[in-house]
């Protein structure tokens, strides 16, 4: 189940996956490894998907949610 304050970074794509916008702060958290090792990947293009919005990158994350 996913944190109600995490819902507004979500988008719903059917009725098992989701879209989930992260911050830089967010994903190196989420994922274990440190925000400068995150920027460096959005610039080698591990992220081809990851934006910037208002001057932020937002890496989107897909997965499957819990039934």
């Amino acid at each position: 189940m996913v944190p109600t304050d995490l819902k507004k970074n979500m988008k719903k794509l059917d009725d098992k996956t989701t879209t989930r916008l992260y911050s830089v702060k967010e994903f190196s958290e989420e994922f274990g490894m440190s925000e400068d090792t995150v920027r460096r990947n959005i610039k080698n293009g591990c992220y081809p998907e990851a934006i910037k919005e208002h001057g932020k990158w937002r890496i989107p994350y897909t997965f499957e949610e819990e039934k």
